[in-house]
């Protein structure tokens, strides 16, 4: 999908009325189902999140962080630039599915205490 989400937004009219995909609502649904199952998995939160409990959540929460800069820029973009909402609708998932999958792996046994 985010070859997807980068098609959509590297194109012009032109480009956009040939591509044959776009992140559409019900990818964004996808990925709420996906955060829905994490969280489920995962429990409330009880405490402040401290990123890096081992590699694989490290790398989770440096690419939440990349993804909300993005969510951040494509707002900035929106105000010069017609963009359509689903794109933000689905960085803006896209980053909480990052975090609940950090925290999936934060519970994992190499976890550090």
């Amino acid at each position: 999908m985010l070859f997807v989400l980068g098609a959509e937004l590297a194109s012009d009219e032109k480009g956009l009325a040939r591509l044959q995909q776009r992140i559409g609502e019900e990818d964004t649904q996808a990925l709420e189902q996906l955060i829905d199952r994490n969280m489920a998995q995962s429990g409330p939160l009880k405490e402040f999140v401290i990123p890096g409990k081992n590699l694989a959540s490290a790398q989770l929460h440096v690419a939440r962080t990349l993804t909300r800069r993005l969510e951040r820029v494509l707002i900035a973009m929106s105000r010069s630039l017609t963009l359509r909402d689903e794109p933000r609708r689905y960085i803006n998932r896209l980053s909480d599915a990052l975090f609940s999958m950090a925290r999936i792996e934060e519970t994992s046994p190499d976890a550090c205490a």
